[in-house]
């Protein structure tokens, strides 16, 4: 169940279409190619925060009640 690919093109283009002529397909998520990329242009990892360590406190669990609301 490989439905998943990505296209990249390192030119640029006035079109989508031309831009398309010129890219190369990639099977898969781009997320690894992404994290790779992001990699360089980033610091040093740092651990992620706890919710509730800091000066504010949890408000409610994630995802949190809001996502339940309906917009109308």
């Amino acid at each position: 169940a490989n439905k998943y690919q990505y296209w990249t093109n390192d030119k640029g283009a006035p079109t989508i279409e031309e831009w398309l002529k010129g890219a190369t397909e990639h099977p898969g998520s781009w997320w690894p190619d992404w994290i790779k990329w992001i990699s360089t242009k980033s610091g040093a990892k740092v651990p992620a925060r706890t919710p509730g360590d800091g000066k504010l406190k949890v408000i409610e669990d994630a995802p949190g009640s809001y996502v339940k609301i309906r917009a109308e």
